[in-house]
């Protein structure tokens, strides 16, 4: 099987402010203080879509720290620019 990427340029993941259509994203500081999330983050956590960060549950908060800490998601740590 060979693989075509000539068509890769055009997938909009390059496009700033964009989020796929699988996904969506939520920023942390290193304290675990949500800083930002996308829009359709309501789809895949349990919130009102309309909720501020403050408004987020401590509930809430478990489980997305559980999702991406767990260790099927992150084989090993790393940095970025030494931290």
């Amino acid at each position: 099987m060979q693989i075509d990427i000539s068509n890769c340029e055009k997938e909009p993941i390059h496009v700033p402010g964009s989020i796929q259509s699988f996904g969506a994203l939520i920023g942390f500081n290193t304290n675990f203080e949500v800083l930002f999330k996308s829009e359709n983050f309501s789809e895949y956590f349990e919130c009102d879509p309309g909720s501020s960060l403050s408004q987020l549950s401590p509930d809430l908060m478990e489980k997305v720290s559980a999702r991406i800490q767990g260790p099927a998601l992150l084989k090993e740590r790393f940095t970025v620019k030494g931290k």
